[in-house]
């Protein structure tokens, strides 16, 4: 699982951007203490 800081970094965009995303239904992070985690295959599929 990743940290939305690690899927900003390797996709280069704004964390805005990720949660807009995530607004959207494009993503659909699991929560692990209040922290969004998300599954390698998220990558893939942005920017795939």
């Amino acid at each position: 699982m990743y940290s939305i800081g690690m899927v900003i970094q390797v996709l280069d965009i704004s964390s805005h951007r990720m949660r807009r995303w995530e607004e959207k239904g494009l993503v659909v992070p699991k929560r692990k203490n209040g922290r969004r985690c998300y599954k390698p295959f998220v990558e893939q599929k942005l920017v795939g």
